[in-house]
């Protein structure tokens, strides 16, 4: 027997098992998730911003600040900085001069938003450029970039 299972009918499927256990001693079901969503590409930038910080700061290639009076600041990477340089790196500014969004909608403060295309392309860069340094990172096999690439390369 093979059901699919929401509130309304469960009750009915464990009646099933029930019958079932009256003519064997164990009944094998398996459950499956509905299909997983896939990952934003902002969401995946973020976590790759999180391991380019974290490889930044154990590499000691921490930011350094230096006052006019020559003291040395350092102080650690974060993803939030990873974030700014990388995205002010990859994507190329909007007609105003300014930093692109990587939001989805439009704001009310007239930043402009990167393009789809420009975001594929920023993570590609990026990914390269992690894998060059053998920066661990992620890329889920369910996520909008991963469908960018298989459009672009199929």
């Amino acid at each position: 027997m093979r059901f699919a299972i929401g509130k309304q009918n469960r009750d009915y499927l464990i009646e099933q098992l029930d019958k079932a256990l009256e003519s064997t001693p164990v009944v094998e079901v398996t459950i499956s998730d509905p299909a997983p969503e896939k990952m934003p590409m902002l969401a995946l930038w973020r976590s790759w911003m999180d391991s380019t910080s974290k490889w930044i700061n154990q590499t000691k290639s921490a930011r350094k600040i230096i006052e006019a009076g020559g003291r040395v600041y350092e102080y650690d990477f974060n993803p939030e900085d990873a974030h700014v340089f990388f995205t002010n790196a990859r994507i190329p500014n909007g007609a105003n001069g300014r930093r692109k969004s990587w939001a989805l909608r439009a704001s009310k403060n007239g930043v402009e938003i990167a393009t789809r295309g420009e975001r594929y392309h920023a993570l590609e860069q990026h990914q390269a450029w992690m894998i060059d340094r053998c920066i661990p990172h992620i890329n889920p096999a369910s996520s909008e970039y991963r469908d960018a690439y298989m459009e672009q390369n199929t």
